[in-house]
Protein backbone atom coordinates (compact mmCIF):
# COMPACT_ATOMS: atom_id res chain seq x y z
CA UNK A 1 0.00 0.00 0.00
CA UNK A 2 2.62 2.25 0.67
CA UNK A 3 5.40 1.09 -1.82
CA UNK A 4 4.21 2.80 -4.99
CA UNK A 5 4.18 6.03 -2.88
CA UNK A 6 7.55 5.65 -1.79
CA UNK A 7 8.77 4.54 -5.26
CA UNK A 8 7.34 7.38 -6.79
CA UNK A 9 8.17 9.43 -4.31
CA UNK A 10 11.64 9.13 -5.01
CA UNK A 11 11.51 11.14 -7.97
CA UNK A 12 9.85 13.90 -6.42
CA UNK A 13 10.73 16.97 -4.03
CA UNK A 14 8.55 18.52 -1.56
CA UNK A 15 10.84 21.84 -1.86
CA UNK A 16 8.89 22.52 -4.46
CA UNK A 17 5.00 23.74 -4.62
CA UNK A 18 4.13 21.11 -7.24
CA UNK A 19 6.56 18.67 -5.74
CA UNK A 20 5.31 18.91 -2.37
CA UNK A 21 1.37 18.75 -3.87
CA UNK A 22 2.44 15.25 -5.34
CA UNK A 23 3.81 14.27 -2.00
CA UNK A 24 1.22 14.80 -0.33
CA UNK A 25 -1.03 13.47 -2.44
CA UNK A 26 0.15 9.93 -2.56
CA UNK A 27 0.51 10.07 1.22
CA UNK A 28 -3.23 10.54 1.42
CA UNK A 29 -3.79 7.85 -1.13
CA UNK A 30 -1.00 5.49 0.78
CA UNK A 31 -3.30 6.66 4.28
CA UNK A 32 -6.22 5.78 2.94
CA UNK A 33 -5.10 2.50 1.68
CA UNK A 34 -3.20 1.38 4.50
CA UNK A 35 -6.76 2.70 6.48
CA UNK A 36 -8.96 0.24 4.40
CA UNK A 37 -6.51 -2.32 5.02
CA UNK A 38 -6.99 -1.71 8.65
CA UNK A 39 -11.09 -1.84 8.05
CA UNK A 40 -11.65 -4.11 5.49
CA UNK A 41 -13.60 -7.52 5.78
CA UNK A 42 -11.06 -9.97 5.28
CA UNK A 43 -10.79 -13.87 5.73
CA UNK A 44 -10.05 -15.87 8.57
CA UNK A 45 -6.59 -16.73 7.98
CA UNK A 46 -5.59 -13.08 7.88
CA UNK A 47 -7.02 -12.02 11.22
CA UNK A 48 -5.07 -9.64 13.22
CA UNK A 49 -4.08 -7.68 9.21
CA UNK A 50 -4.82 -4.54 11.17
CA UNK A 51 -1.66 -4.44 13.50
CA UNK A 52 0.61 -4.03 10.86
CA UNK A 53 -1.80 -2.04 9.00
CA UNK A 54 -1.64 0.56 12.16
CA UNK A 55 2.08 0.54 12.54
CA UNK A 56 2.12 1.38 8.78
CA UNK A 57 -0.40 4.26 9.53
CA UNK A 58 0.92 5.88 12.27
CA UNK A 59 4.64 5.72 10.48
CA UNK A 60 2.74 7.38 7.33
CA UNK A 61 0.50 9.74 8.93
CA UNK A 62 3.57 10.73 11.09
CA UNK A 63 5.98 11.20 8.40
CA UNK A 64 3.40 13.85 6.79
CA UNK A 65 4.08 15.84 10.26
CA UNK A 66 7.84 15.33 9.76
CA UNK A 67 7.59 17.50 6.33
CA UNK A 68 5.21 19.84 7.49
CA UNK A 69 2.24 18.29 6.55
CA UNK A 70 -1.11 18.95 8.21
CA UNK A 71 -2.66 15.80 10.43
CA UNK A 72 -3.39 13.41 7.95
CA UNK A 73 -5.17 10.93 10.07
CA UNK A 74 -8.03 9.23 8.55
CA UNK A 75 -10.61 9.71 11.59
CA UNK A 76 -13.61 8.94 9.23
CA UNK A 77 -11.99 5.60 8.63
CA UNK A 78 -9.89 4.58 11.67
CA UNK A 79 -10.29 6.06 15.20
CA UNK A 80 -8.39 8.17 16.69
CA UNK A 81 -7.78 6.32 19.84
CA UNK A 82 -5.28 4.00 17.50
CA UNK A 83 -3.06 7.19 16.54
CA UNK A 84 0.37 7.16 18.14
CA UNK A 85 1.91 10.40 18.54
CA UNK A 86 5.68 11.03 17.17
CA UNK A 87 5.63 7.39 16.02
CA UNK A 88 9.09 6.34 15.00
CA UNK A 89 10.59 3.26 13.72
CA UNK A 90 13.95 2.01 13.27
CA UNK A 91 12.98 -1.20 11.35
CA UNK A 92 10.19 -2.80 10.46
CA UNK A 93 10.61 -6.46 9.32
CA UNK A 94 7.58 -8.33 7.80
CA UNK A 95 6.52 -11.36 5.87
CA UNK A 96 3.33 -12.19 4.44
CA UNK A 97 2.34 -14.86 2.05
CA UNK A 98 -1.31 -16.46 0.59
CA UNK A 99 -0.88 -20.03 0.56
CA UNK A 100 -3.31 -22.61 2.03
CA UNK A 101 -1.60 -24.89 4.39
CA UNK A 102 2.07 -23.81 4.58
CA UNK A 103 3.45 -22.46 7.37
CA UNK A 104 7.18 -20.15 7.13
CA UNK A 105 8.76 -19.12 10.07
CA UNK A 106 10.69 -15.70 10.09
CA UNK A 107 13.82 -15.62 12.62
CA UNK A 108 15.19 -12.34 13.31
CA UNK A 109 19.12 -12.90 14.59
CA UNK A 110 19.60 -9.70 16.77
CA UNK A 111 23.44 -8.37 16.96
CA UNK A 112 23.24 -9.70 20.90
CA UNK A 113 22.86 -13.29 19.52
CA UNK A 114 19.17 -13.00 20.34
CA UNK A 115 17.00 -14.71 18.02
CA UNK A 116 13.57 -13.35 17.79
CA UNK A 117 10.71 -15.75 16.19
CA UNK A 118 7.13 -16.96 16.86
CA UNK A 119 8.69 -18.49 19.90
CA UNK A 120 10.04 -16.13 21.61
CA UNK A 121 8.59 -12.58 20.60
CA UNK A 122 10.50 -10.52 22.92
CA UNK A 123 14.05 -9.41 22.96
CA UNK A 124 16.38 -7.20 25.59
CA UNK A 125 16.76 -5.03 22.56
CA UNK A 126 13.05 -4.34 22.36
CA UNK A 127 11.98 -7.22 19.36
Amino acid sequence: FFVRAGIREKTLTVDTKEGRAHVVELLQESIDNIANVIIGGWAHRFYEIEWPGTIWLNWVVNYAKYIGVEDLWPEAKVERSFCIPNFELDIVVAMAWDTDHTDIDLHVLEPNGTNVYYGNRNSPKGG
